[in-house]
């Protein structure tokens, strides 16, 4: 996400060799978009969708299970 800092928002100063200088490389680059792109696309489902969130406790709770058992299932 440091890499992205340095694009300034109007979108401009992300050409090629600001993506080849950065610490990850291009590859870096694409990746923090992937991810963002990515979770603009899951935040705008669950607005769409009304997918249930939990309230404190069951954040707790899910965090317990991840912790115990990773993200396999």
């Amino acid at each position: 996400m440091r890499l992205l800092n340095g694009v300034p928002r109007c979108g401009r100063g992300a050409g090629p060799e600001r993506r080849k200088s950065g610490k990850g490389g291009a590859g870096g680059f694409e990746d923090a978009i992937n991810v963002c792109a990515l979770f603009n696309i899951y935040d705008r489902l669950a607005d769409a969708l009304g997918w249930y969130l939990p309230d404190a406790a069951g954040y707790a709770a899910s965090a317990q299970n991840l912790m115990k058992r990773g993200y396999l299932l």
